[in-house]
């Protein structure tokens, strides 16, 4: 593998993964959302609030380099929550 088709493959994963940014959901009282920080391990940063609050703070992060698609990402993204 040259270093064209790992640059073509690593910005296909970034794309489908930064999908996740601005995706929320409400599990036990909080409300979560992803944020897509980018950078060498496509990590995505977890940030929560409680229902009824306004900031949102980080919470947890996890690199998403093993993942290929966003449903992938937020598999082992909310294995961390249970």
């Amino acid at each position: 593998m040259d270093i064209n088709v790992a640059r073509a493959l690593v910005q296909i994963q970034d794309r489908r993964i930064s999908k996740l940014d601005g995706k929320r959901f409400i599990y036990k009282g909080f409300e979560y959302e992803f944020r897509f920080e980018g950078g060498f391990a496509c990590f995505v940063g977890v940030y929560r609030r409680q229902i009824g609050r306004r900031n949102f703070k980080y919470f947890d992060g996890e690199g998403c380099w093993d993942c290929h698609t966003a449903e992938e990402a937020v598999k082992k993204l909310t294995k961390k929550l249970a």
